[in-house]
């Protein structure tokens, strides 16, 4: 058989080359391109985040269509659906704190207050401390299991308005709403003072003035644990 001309010889190793070039190796490139172009629309993300308010944020990112029903779901499911709503909601981010809002200052349903509020914190928007605050320093009367998710949510919120309501739920007749207040505040504070939910009412009551004097000292300059 002859041997291929120059010129053949090129075309033959060209292609060659071409067939036994693995594909893998262009594979790179392409997924380079993606990577840029992942990072170019964070970042053009980022600027907008930073260069739009906040209101118009939430104007320009509704919703989606779906929030309606998981904020009734919220409002009136069992408790199967309304646990699926929170975590739905709780997805959805910022943009259904008005909604949530809604639910927690018109139900008159304690368990749909508490999901509110549950879900209000999870989504760490601070301006949500305003609706916090009308309800539990409002005149309609709370449930204590609310009035103490409402602190947890307010220290959540880096709102330190939450102690104050935690220390008047230790001196609860109800043992469970003592523990729960209790296990609040170190969450929040890192501090004990040695109050014991259990114990009897003196031990507690000394705990307590141990406590309300360290918070006279340290409110004006006290900022919540997150937890």
């Amino acid at each position: 058989m002859p041997a291929p001309g120059a010129g053949e010889g090129r075309r033959a190793g060209v292609e060659g080359r071409a067939v036994l070039q693995p594909r893998s190796r262009r594979r790179p490139r392409t997924a380079g391109r993606l990577r840029v172009r992942r990072r170019i629309a964070v970042a053009a993300l980022g600027l907008w985040a930073a260069a739009t308010p906040l209101g118009a944020q939430e104007a320009s990112a509704p919703p989606s269509a779906d929030a309606a029903r998981w904020v009734e779901l919220l409002r009136t499911g069992d408790a199967l659906a309304a646990a699926e709503a929170e975590e739905a909601l709780t997805r959805e981010g910022w943009r259904v704190r008005p909604l949530v809002e809604q639910v927690l200052l018109e139900s008159e349903r304690s368990g749909a207050q508490r999901r509110a509020l549950r879900v209000l914190a999870q989504l760490g928007d601070r301006r949500a401390s305003t609706a916090i605050r009308r309800l539990l320093f409002g005149e309609r009367p709370l449930r204590e299991q609310v009035r103490l998710e409402a602190a947890d949510a307010l220290l959540r919120l880096g709102d330190k308005g939450g102690i104050e309501v935690l220390i008047e739920l230790m001196q609860s007749g109800e043992r469970g709403i003592r523990l729960g207040a209790h296990v609040v505040f170190v969450r929040h504070t890192h501090r004990d003072f040695g109050f014991r939910f259990d114990a009897p009412g003196g031990e507690r009551a000394a705990a307590l003035a141990r406590l309300r004097r360290w918070w006279q000292q340290a409110r004006a300059d006290f900022e919540p644990v997150a937890g």
